[in-house]
C-alpha cells in the first residue's frame, strides 16, 4: 500500500468566509488512506478552526497581527521544517507569498497557489511582487474562469501554469430542502442543466 503523502493547506486565516469554508470541506474529504493533511492558518484561532478540530483535522495556528508582521514567515519556516510537506497548498494573497518564502527555502517539493477573487485593490507594486513570487509556485489555482483571466492579465504569467478548478458543493446538502414556490410576482425558472457551476 502506498505511504501517506503529506500535505499542508495554508491560508491567512479561520473566521467564516467562503475560502474558509471550501478549505473546511477540502480537508475533511481528502481520503485520510493516501493524505494526511494539516491547516494552516497564519492568523489566530476561528469558528472555522473549531469546525476543523470536530471533524478530525489537524489545525495550527501562528498567531501573526496584522499585514506586516514578518515573524509568521519564521514560524511557519519551522512548522514546514518539522511537518515536512509533500505538498503546500496556499490559498490568498499572504499565503500564497508565504508559501513561497517558507516553503522553497526547507525544499518543499509542491508549492501551488490559489487565488479566489479578482483581488482590485491590489496596486501594481502588489502585482509586481506577485509576478516576482509566483516563480517559485508549482501551479496556480484560480476558482472561476473569470479569476483566472483577470489574474492572467495581471500577472503576464504562462498560460499553461494557471488552471480553473470551481468550488465543490455537496448536493446531497439541498436533497431535503423543500421545494421553491413562485409567489406570482416573480417567476421561479427551472434549468434542465445539472451541471451548474
Amino acid at each position: 500500500m502506498n505511504r501517506e503523502c503529506n500535505v499542508m493547506l495554508l491560508t491567512v486565516g479561520l473566521t467564516v468566509g467562503g475560502t474558509e469554508g471550501q478549505l473546511l470541506e477540502l480537508a475533511s474529504r481528502l481520503d485520510s488512506r493516501r493524505f494526511n493533511v494539516l491547516v494552516c492558518a497564519l492568523k489566530g484561532e476561528g469558528p472555522v478552526a473549531l469546525a476543523m478540530r470536530e471533524r478530525g483535522i489537524r489545525v495550527v495556528t501562528l498567531n501573526g497581527h496584522g499585514a506586516w508582521d514578518v515573524r509568521v514567515l519564521y514560524r511557519l519556516f519551522r512548522l514546514v521544517r518539522q511537518e515536512r510537506p509533500e505538498i503546500l497548498h496556499a490559498f490568498l494573497g499572504f499565503a500564497n507569498l508565504a508559501a513561497s518564502l517558507a516553503g522553497r527555502l526547507p525544499g518543499v517539493p509542491i508549492v501551488i497557489w490559489s487565488y479566489r477573487d479578482v483581488e482590485v485593490w491590489k496596486t501594481k507594486a502588489h502585482w509586481l511582487v506577485d509576478r516576482l513570487a509566483a516563480r517559485w509556485a508549482d501551479a496556480i489555482t484560480c476558482c472561476s474562469d473569470a479569476v483566472r483571466q483577470f489574474v492572467l492579465a495581471h500577472m503576464n504569467g504562462q498560460a499553461p501554469k494557471f488552471s480553473t478548478i470551481h468550488n465543490g458543493v455537496d448536493l446531497e446538502t439541498f436533497g431535503s430542502a423543500p421545494a421553491a414556490r413562485s409567489s406570482g410576482r416573480c417567476p421561479v425558472w427551472t434549468s434542465p442543466r445539472r451541471d451548474w457551476r
